[in-house]
């Protein structure tokens, strides 16, 4: 759809929420994550183009190399997912 010659999404009749879920195996330093998060901020923009405008991520940094690290990644999502839900309803 478009509106004054401009794309307009029309996923935005109601309250839609998107929730974007990935795994990372380093740790990326918060200045490089707009560089070298690509899938992150292509789903982003797909979302914004149809009309969703409410996106979160659930990220899985860091799960290293050992099964500390890896213990460690999951357990900062999994205490995350709480938030994720109350922003559901």
């Amino acid at each position: 759809m478009f509106e004054n010659n401009k794309p307009h999404g029309i996923m935005d009749d109601k309250k839609r929420i998107f929730i974007y879920v990935q795994s990372s195996g380093a740790h990326i330093p918060w200045i490089l994550k707009p560089a070298l998060s690509k899938a992150l901020n292509y789903v982003h923009d797909i979302m914004k183009f149809i009309g969703i405008n409410t996106f979160d991520e659930l990220l899985v940094d860091g799960t290293g190399t050992t099964e500390e690290e890896r213990q460690k990644a999951i357990k900062t999502a999994i205490d995350r997912i709480p938030q994720l839900i109350d922003r559901l309803f």
